[in-house]
């Protein structure tokens, strides 16, 4: 966790939080389209969609986006990756 916002206070507010999370294993997809929550659930109900057709694997948490794309470029171009973290079924 990193607090200390002194090298960089211009981008940097007290309420920032950086921190590191376990390492996980995750299915993912990408998807076009503008950052918004319709965009992130059309790669939801693939991720979804695969897990049924694959039992063993089970979602291990919720899922994520990661947006890759500024601000500034236009909403149909941007890309981004739709993330469900997954651990083994015991069988």
């Amino acid at each position: 966790e990193i607090r200390n916002c002194d090298w960089s206070s211009d981008v940097c507010s007290s309420d920032l939080v950086v921190e590191d999370i376990p390492e996980t294993v995750v299915v993912s997809v990408g998807v076009r389209g503008g950052y918004s929550k319709a965009t992130s659930e059309k790669g939801v109900v693939q991720l979804r969609d695969w897990l049924a057709r694959h039992p063993e694997w089970q979602a291990a948490g919720p899922p994520r986006t990661l947006g890759y794309n500024s601000p500034f470029v236009p909403g149909f171009l941007k890309y981004s990756e739709v993330q469900i973290p997954v651990a083994a079924t015991r069988r």
